[in-house]
């Protein structure tokens, strides 16, 4: 199901959340979204982080979960799906996507993020539940492309031509994947996960407004799925092909309609690997 287009992005959301290495998202068909969080790349840690932002402030770290997400607890006749819930209350609006119709201050157009299904000529099919699961269900959000990476990389089909193939250039996409949500007066983002056993609950809500008026507390949520560090010097072992991951969790996509992807000019600035782990789409 595809993202539902919105033009305007607003500045000052309430809660920003950052979808940052090897992760698939999909908008569901009652217009929530779930977030598979790939396990199958055994150098990649999954770590989420809650932070309390406020202006001239050092954030406050209201939540931090590292490691594989347990299942939540639910009927046990139904499979087993998600790990972690946001879910907005009362009065849900559903998931949309920026489409860049007017400039924003929060970020770019979501047509820059990696679509798995407009990138391939066959259907991608469903993501593998044992690959990408406990996933993360979103019931409300507004999603953009948070940062860009406009250094030249290159995608190659797999497959074996003579002559090769000619590379397909990337001038352009999201190397982090963002969702804003905005509430109201009386409406709160609730996290709900499995920590020690049992299921917790994390509430976010609108401050109060302050006397005399001022910028109003915010929240973050780094979703993150990558590498913790990785040495690229000219010394160091090989480094192995990221987006060749998502194909160890989409086994539907034979092996020549697959992608490498190769960055002539890698970022020096990368932290954990000079070559970004972006997420991806499959609408």
């Amino acid at each position: 199901m595809p993202f539902t287009p919105i033009p305007n992005l607003a500045p000052d959301p309430d809660v920003r959340i950052f979808f940052i290495g090897l992760q698939i998202i999909q908008v569901l068909p009652n217009n929530t979204c779930e977030v598979f969080i790939h396990r199958r790349s055994p150098d990649h840690h999954l770590s989420i982080e809650v932070r309390r932002k406020e202006a001239g402030k050092p954030d406050v770290i209201m939540m931090r979960h590292a490691g594989p997400l347990d299942f939540m607890a639910q009927d046990p006749a139904v499979p087993p799906k998600f790990g972690l819930t946001i879910n907005v209350t009362p009065n849900p609006t559903g998931i949309k996507g920026y489409d860049g119709t007017q400039a924003s201050t929060e970020g770019k157009k979501l047509d820059f993020a990696l679509n798995m299904s407009t990138l391939h000529s066959v259907p991608c099919g469903a993501v593998e539940p044992a690959g990408g699961r406990p996933s993360i269900l979103i019931n409300e959000a507004t999603f953009y492309s948070a940062a860009t990476y406009t250094r030249g990389a290159l995608l190659q089909k797999k497959q074996l031509h003579s002559p090769p193939l000619p590379p397909i250039p990337l001038n352009e996409f999201a190397s982090i994947i963002g969702a804003n949500i905005y509430l109201t007066a009386g409406r709160v983002a609730t996290l709900s996960w499995r920590q020690d056993g049992r299921d917790v609950l994390l509430n976010l809500k609108k401050p109060a407004p302050q006397s005399p008026p001022g910028p109003l507390p915010t929240y973050e949520i780094y979703i993150i799925n990558e590498p913790l560090y990785e040495d690229e010097s000219p010394t160091a072992p090989f480094v192995h092909d990221e987006f060749d991951e998502y194909y160890h969790i989409l086994p539907a996509l034979p092996h020549n309609e697959q992608f490498t992807m190769t960055f002539p000019n890698p970022d020096p600035d990368r932290g954990s690997t000079r070559t970004p782990c972006a997420s991806v789409l499959l609408p």
